[in-house]
């Protein structure tokens, strides 16, 4: 009996300040909120304010980075310390979906490149008959496409143009299409066969909308630049995350 009074007398204590601090209830949030407030002094009241509406928003799971969770039981310390950290996730899942976007850039080749699904038939008119297979998520009515010739010396000539293609091609299904070839590839068609002919397409649209094109030079550098100084930024913010926790 002596032994439970006297731990029941050490945590008296403990228990009072425990329940002397103000924490947050989710079935009274503005209340809590309140309370919380009133808590701390005048100077810190606005950076907590600021700290319980992301706190809030964020426990809803209406901040990118971070899932619901409870708010029952956060103190003042506890607010501020998670809304560092929803801060901090937040902008990590904004510099990932960066990345993701830019990165997209490089798949628009090889998605337009797997719209050839077969071997190429060029006629003696050089009109070029190419079996094609929709596997992107729309149809095409019209594209472009970038005819290619190499010699066995390493020159290639090449031209690039427009194709229709009739009734819309559905995504997944397959049919021949022709190809009039014109410019440099033209006057080497119909090829020998130490020749190699190629043929991609570098644009696809449906009813004059863009569905895929193929990223210029351009754009592939200035994309490789923004994905090093995302990755950069990235790991600066892993390593915030690490520190606060």
């Amino acid at each position: 009996m002596r032994r439970s009074r006297l731990a029941l007398a050490l945590l008296l204590p403990l228990l009072l300040v425990a329940c002397g601090e103000p924490t947050l209830k989710s079935d009274d949030f503005d209340g809590s909120a309140k309370k919380l407030r009133e808590s701390v002094s005048q100077e810190e009241r606005p950076a907590l304010g600021a700290a319980i509406a992301l706190v809030r928003q964020a426990s809803a799971g209406e901040v990118a980075g971070t899932e619901p969770f409870s708010v029952d039981g956060m103190t003042a310390a506890d607010v501020l310390s998670e809304a560092r950290r929803i801060e901090l996730r937040q902008e990590k899942a904004w510099i990932e979906e960066e990345i993701a976007a830019r990165r997209e850039l490089f798949s628009e080749a090889e998605r337009l490149a797997g719209l050839g699904s077969g071997p190429l038939e060029v006629a003696p008119n050089g009109v070029l008959t190419m079996r094609v297979r929709n596997n992107l998520d729309e149809p095409l009515t019209t594209g472009w496409v970038r005819t290619s010739v190499e010699l066995p010396d390493g020159r290639v000539f090449s031209s690039e143009d427009y194709v229709g293609f009739g009734r819309a091609l559905q995504p997944g299904e397959e049919r021949d299409i022709k190809v009039e070839v014109t410019g440099d590839a033209h006057d080497l068609l119909p090829a020998p066969p130490e020749f190699e002919v190629t043929a991609v397409f570098t644009m696809v649209e449906h009813a004059g909308t863009l569905v895929a094109k193929e990223p210029n030079d351009d754009e592939i550098a200035r994309a490789k630049v923004a994905i090093e100084k995302a990755e950069r930024d990235l790991a600066d913010v892993e390593r915030r995350l690490r520190e606060v926790g």
